[in-house]
């Protein structure tokens, strides 16, 4: 999980169990996709009339012969229109899920993995590649923020309803700040590694 020679008991700790926490959730998030593949693939080639989705007045659902079913709450359909069929539906939040919601995250938790080994392998955390990679995932929070809930729900109601639509607010506040707050951590990453390379040439 990297080289942590440079790293005290205390930090060398708290290092593995991150690093482990990150290990599982990209395994997690790759197990994910996976899945969603092999479904949508199942569901493509199984026959409309053997696709039962069950609706009750809330939510759609739909549970796949291995392993997952999935769920379409009402927050993310319109309420005015039925979908055009079970398959075109369970595709849509299948494939969409894989994309919109997945995805992202997975390549989010690639890029912490990858700042994190380098930390750990360097004498110091304030290396140019190291800021680099925390305003990348900076810049992914955001885009999830802002992006995720309106991509998925259009990408929804096109496939599955034949419709637009895209629920106000379409954005996540949570996300948009925790990508703000990494930012701001980058930034002072960058100021780490100028005062880094000015002691650097003093010595």
């Amino acid at each position: 999980m990297g080289d942590t020679k440079y790293l005290n008991g205390k930090g060398r700790r708290n290092y593995l169990v991150c690093m482990v926490i990150m290990y599982a959730m990209i395994l997690f998030y790759v197990l994910k996709i996976v899945i969603g593949v092999v479904n949508s693939v199942y569901v493509a080639r199984t026959p409309q009339e053997d696709i039962n989705v069950e609706f009750n007045g809330y939510e759609y659902r739909y549970d796949f012969p291995f392993v997952g079913h999935m769920k379409l709450g009402h927050d993310y359909y319109p309420g005015y229109v039925q979908p055009v069929s079970g398959k075109s539906l369970v595709l849509a939040v299948s494939v969409m899920g894989s994309l919109a919601m997945d995805l992202p995250v997975l390549v989010l938790l690639l890029y912490g993995r990858r700042a994190l080994r380098r930390i750990a392998r360097e004498r110091s955390p304030f290396l140019p590649e190291t800021a680099k990679d925390i305003r990348r995932i900076g810049q992914i929070l955001l885009l999830i923020g802002f992006l995720q809930k309106g991509i998925f729900q259009a990408g929804v109601t096109e496939i599955g309803f034949h419709t637009y639509y895209v629920d106000n607010p379409f954005f996540n506040g949570s996300w948009i700040c925790v990508g703000f707050l990494v930012l701001l951590i980058g930034n002072v990453f960058e100021t780490g590694c100028e005062l880094q390379a000015e002691a650097d040439q003093t010595l």
